[in-house]
């Protein structure tokens, strides 16, 4: 056997065990965390200012 169908076969392999049986659930999985990634993070970011702010407004009418 030549060395190129080795290294083809052994592709093959590897190829065929990443596709587990969690293969469809890691995809989506992976497909959701893309999408909401960076919403979470704007959503965090304008959280915190949002509280920051009310803080500040308390923090000004009780003085």
């Amino acid at each position: 056997m030549s060395s190129d169908f080795m290294a083809l076969a052994s592709h093959m392999t590897d190829c065929q065990r990443s596709r587990g049986r969690f293969f469809t659930l890691r995809t989506r999985l992976e497909s959701l965390h893309a999408i909401t990634a960076s919403r979470l993070v704007t959503t965090g970011a304008a959280l915190v200012v949002c509280s920051l702010g009310l803080v500040g407004l308390g923090l000004l009418t009780m003085v």
